[in-house]
């Protein structure tokens, strides 16, 4: 899976955080911090990353920032509509 089929699939089931940051450590697992605030090229000096990924939903669009070495590239796509039957099941249900 891509980092935007990531994105597209975590905002069709109604995800909340409007910025997170994927990347691979010098172990070679990946890791996600949510609202990172640095830039992709500061995860290289402060965790050791080697390729980083910046996924940000903005105006109704999924913008996939991607950075390993001195390569860069970017994504847009239209953010996915949340459908009824996710917002009716996040609703919660009383009794009296």
């Amino acid at each position: 899976m891509t980092a935007m089929e990531a994105m597209q699939s975590a905002a069709s089931a109604g995800m909340t955080v409007d910025d997170w940051v994927v990347f691979i450590g010098p172990e070679g697992g990946y890791q996600m911090i949510a609202g990172y605030e640095g830039s992709l090229d500061a995860l290289a000096w402060d965790r050791g990353a080697r390729q980083a990924w910046r996924m940000t939903r903005r105006n109704g669009e999924l913008l996939v920032e991607g950075k390993e070495g001195g390569r860069s590239c970017a994504l847009c796509s239209p953010l996915p509509r949340p459908s009824v039957k996710l917002l009716v099941a996040q609703c919660a249900v009383y009794s009296v």
